[in-house]
Formats: C-alpha cells, sequence, structure tokens
C-alpha cells in the first residue's frame, strides 16, 4: 500500500504531494518518542499528537516514510520544511490516534 490509500477527506497532506507515492508496511501509535524509537518498525506509518521536529527526526532516524499528526495539533512551518527536505510523508487529521487506527483498519489500510 501506498500513502495515497490512508489519504482522505479527513486526512490533510502537509508535505509535497510526492510523497504520497511511498509505500508503507504497517502503522505505529506512540507519543513518547523514545519508546517509539525502540519500538516502531521501518517502513511503517507513525501516529502521533507530538508535532515537533524531534518526530521528523526519530521517522528519519528508523526510516518511517509517513506520519500522521493527530488531533488537529498545529504543524508548523519547520516541521513541513523539515518533511520535505526528508521526503517524508507529513499528514494531519481532526481524529483522536485511537481513532486513526480504527479508520484505517475499516478502510483496509492496515
Amino acid at each position: 500500500m501506498t500513502i495515497k490509500d490512508v489519504l482522505s477527506k479527513d486526512y490533510q497532506l502537509m508535505s509535497d504531494a510526492s510523497t504520497m507515492d511511498h509505500p508503507y508496511q504497517n502503522v505505529y501509535a506512540g507519543d513518547l518518542l523514545s519508546v517509539v524509537m525502540r519500538s516502531a518498525s521501518r517502513g511503517c506509518i507513525l501516529i502521533s499528537v507530538i508535532s515537533n521536529l524531534n518526530t521528523i527526526a526519530v521517522a528519519v532516524l528508523l526510516e518511517i516514510p509517513a506520519i500522521i499528526i493527530t488531533e488537529n495539533q498545529t504543524v508548523s512551518t519547520a516541521m513541513i520544511e523539515r518533511a520535505n527536505l526528508e521526503s517524508i510523508a507529513l499528514i494531519t487529521t481532526p481524529f483522536k490516534t485511537h481513532e486513526v487506527i480504527i479508520d484505517l483498519k475499516d478502510r483496509g489500510c492496515l
């Protein structure tokens, strides 16, 4: 599956459209970045309420192709620019983290 499969009216791509074609294998939800670093797997989508540059850094370190920021958290211009620089899809949604997981499962994206 690709990031494009995740997008819908409830998910807004904040990074370059070219990131929509990145494949992914699974998802990992976590808000404590040290735990994400220990437990997330390469190629997964990271679902988190943490909206800062450290989230991008963790994604780069773990080769995560996309981040979904939940609960309409503000995404800074610096975060968008860094996501573009690193070719990471950066997506926002009003859903809570658990709602994203349920939605992706219901839509066959997991």
